[in-house]
């Protein structure tokens, strides 16, 4: 994963992906950043909305329920 870094920490080992619509790309699979695992357990155990995209996946959902 050259040239990869944690958005949040800077760090460039350990990387994965993180989805931002919060259903693991399920609404919005293009939406995504590189997060340290460490990063990505915080932003997950905290709900951290920063790196959420919950209102576009939710107009998304809505608009597919039509």
């Amino acid at each position: 994963m050259k040239g990869k870094k944690c958005v949040i920490c800077g760090a460039t080992d350990d990387l994965t992906l993180h989805h931002m619509d919060a259903v693991h790309g399920a609404l919005l699979p293009d939406a995504t950043v590189w997060m340290c695992r460490r990063c990505h357990s915080r932003i997950h155990r905290t709900h951290d909305m920063r790196f959420f995209k919950l209102k576009e996946a939710t107009e998304k959902l809505r608009r597919l329920l039509r």
